[in-house]
């Protein structure tokens, strides 16, 4: 897979309505994640809150390994991914209220299952359990969308360039193109080429990179400092090539 190319995410949605959890219950949850952290339950009384939270993460990553639900395996398959290996995040947005934004981020699948459930639970988009004097049962909350993403190490791609790399590496493949089609001779043959078969090569190409780097920013606007970095590039590829060739 070519390194530059950009590489779409796959992402699912689906109605908050028909999520599901990791299919374990509060109580066995609470119980294996005392497990976890080795205390009982005066231990877990005085446990802090985040200590609580990573180790009920543990159970939901591990239940979800040792007997997969039928709703992950779901998810699995419309997302193409096996969701109980890697790290996922999931947005959840509302149809009717553009400002209703969660995020879970970077968590494995089980771990997921049960974040994202809990949102379900506070906003109402379970099935209707709870009756009123006025209107009966109360109805599912569908405006609700969960929509899923793999995070690239779990599709074994590379994570996204931090400096545009891959835009200035197709950038550096257009400065090159352009100074072929201006520099050929009548042969076909560019003047470097005649120096580096004159052996001349590694000081033509490492003195034009000191004279380049020595002027910029100090002759011309910026434009003009932008195309001496060019330059540079483009003489430290070439010498690059020698490098290559003088130890094979």
């Amino acid at each position: 897979m070519n390194m530059i190319e950009k590489i779409e995410i796959p992402e699912v949605k689906i109605n908050l309505s028909e999520w599901q959890g990791a299919g374990i219950s509060e109580r066995e949850t609470k119980k294996r994640a005392m497990e976890v952290l080795e205390v009982d339950q005066k231990g877990w009384k005085k446990a802090k809150d985040k200590d609580k939270i990573a180790a009920k993460d543990i159970v939901y990553q591990n239940t979800d390994k040792e007997k997969p639900v039928d709703f992950l395996i779901y998810l699995s398959t419309k997302l193409g991914v096996d969701m109980r290996n890697g790290l996922y995040d999931a947005v959840i947005t509302n149809l009717k209220n553009p400002s209703y934004h969660k995020e879970v981020r970077g968590v494995p699948g089980g771990v997921l299952l049960e974040r994202i459930y809990s949102y379900k639970l506070m906003n109402g988009a379970t099935s209707p359990n709870i009756t009123t004097q006025k209107n009966g049962r109360v109805k599912i909350n569908k405006d609700y969308i969960v929509t899923i993403k793999a995070s690239p190490i779990s599709l074994n791609i590379p994570e996204p360039y931090k400096f545009d790399e891959d835009l200035y590496l197709t950038e550096i493949q257009s400065h090159i193109d352009k100074t072929y089609e201006s520099h050929y001779s009548t042969n076909n043959f560019q003047a470097t080429e005649f120096i580096i078969d004159a052996q001349h090569g590694s000081g033509f190409c490492m003195g034009n990179i000191l004279k380049y780097a020595q002027r910029y920013g100090k002759k011309g606007d910026d434009a003009q400092a932008r195309s001496d970095l060019m330059k540079i590039i483009h003489y430290a590829i070439i010498q690059l090539h020698i490098h290559d060739n003088d130890y094979k």
